[in-house]
């Protein structure tokens, strides 16, 4: 069951789920978004980088503390599905890092992190959280459908993405 509390929030949720959902991939199903450019989505996330919402405090450890806080408190679900300690030695590719709360993550647990991301502003964020923490990955600014350009050849034990692929055109 998606919902197991039973306060009228979940209610609702469960209610909007159900009833929203079906209507919105009918309505929404023939839209094409394939004329809109990297470009525009790239300049959307630099004014805008995903998360940074979560916190009002200015870019210190405790603003990235209580941005992943206030993340994983409405996503809970992350980092059970994620198993950061799992990968403790592995290599981890994660396709659009935004500001780096999964990065920080997979890096604390030891995993030999590197991520590709779109937005040059998230991926700023995410050195300054790496470089706060006193730790290292490889960071790539580039396209998410230009893989092969960027790692050609290369192997990964896990490749994660979170919410990346939906907005993509």
């Amino acid at each position: 069951m998606l919902f197991t509390t039973k306060s009228k929030g979940a209610y609702l949720m469960k209610f909007l789920w159900i009833v929203f959902l079906p209507f919105c991939i009918n309505v929404f199903a023939d839209i094409k978004f394939d004329h809109i450019p990297i470009s525009a989505v790239e300049s959307f996330w630099n004014k805008m980088p995903c998360n940074i919402e979560h916190s009002k405090l200015p870019i210190s450890k405790e603003f990235f503390d209580e941005v992943e806080r206030v993340r994983y408190q409405g996503e809970p679900h992350i980092p059970l599905f994620a198993e950061f300690t799992k990968w403790h030695g592995k290599k981890v590719l994660e396709i659009g890092c935004g500001i780096g709360t999964e990065a920080i993550n997979f890096a604390r647990a030891g995993a030999y992190y590197t991520a590709i991301e779109l937005s040059n502003k998230s991926l700023d964020l995410t050195r300054t959280r790496f470089k706060i923490h006193g730790l290292s990955a490889r960071l790539v600014h580039g396209d998410a459908e230009e893989l092969e350009k960027y790692f050609s050849g290369e192997k990964f034990d896990l490749i994660w993405s979170h919410g990346v692929i939906h907005h993509l055109p």
